[in-house]
């Protein structure tokens, strides 16, 4: 897997009725479907998106559940969780197969 990973500035709002956690979730869903972020890219790790972003580990922690969850990012045991999603530049191998008999 390709990986290069990002520094990912998140602009938290204080005063809205969301959580924090599905803020970050909701910006980071919205960079990996715009292409900001490439499948394969490792996402940052859960303790440096905490630092970088000023919010605890339990927050970036459910945030990356919801992009799990959506099918956005994958997480690999021991590597890190990378972004999954391919985004409307989908590639899709199709197999067509017609069985005719022969006459």
């Amino acid at each position: 897997m390709a990986s290069k990973r990002n520094n990912v500035t998140i602009n938290l709002k204080m005063d809205s009725g969301s959580p924090k956690f599905i803020q970050v979730a909701d910006f980071l869903a919205t960079e990996i479907v715009n292409g900001k972020m490439k499948t394969g890219q490792q996402m940052p790790s859960i303790n440096e998106l905490s630092t970088q972003n000023s919010i605890s580990r339990d927050t970036a922690e459910k945030a990356y559940k919801i992009l799990r969850d959506q099918k956005l990012i994958v997480s690999v045991m021991g590597s890190g969780n990378f972004v999954s999603y391919a985004g409307s530049k989908a590639k899709f191998d199709v197999f067509f197969l017609i069985n005719k008999p022969c006459t």
